[in-house]
């Protein structure tokens, strides 16, 4: 962002801890149900593989980090542009990484 011009620019990251029914664990097993046959047509797992990884968001004694989700910002500097008087906040846009 810096060499596009941007001043004053930042980033921060988060994740959460997913546990037995939270929502991060219910996203993730109806993820894998919905996405499973695709998964198996890859055959990068077995049917039992992929029921063991839905299962684990039923076990109490699971948990796991879920993605990143990073977000940035900074700002064209003032008189940057024609005919701008103040400066302005470039579009903050989050994606999981």
């Amino acid at each position: 962002m810096q060499r596009s011009g941007l001043v004053e620019c930042g980033a921060e990251g988060r994740e959460f801890v997913c546990t037995t029914g939270s929502p991060g664990a219910v996203a993730w097993q109806l993820t894998f149900e919905q996405l499973g046959p695709e998964m198996l047509a890859l055959g990068e797992l077995d049917e039992r593989e992929l029921a063991a990884g839905i299962a684990l968001a039923d076990d109490p004694g699971f948990a796991f980090r879920s993605q990143w989700t990073v977000a940035a910002w900074g700002r064209r500097p003032l008189g940057a542009a024609a005919g701008i008087e103040h400066a302005s906040t470039a579009h903050v846009h989050e994606r999981a990484v």
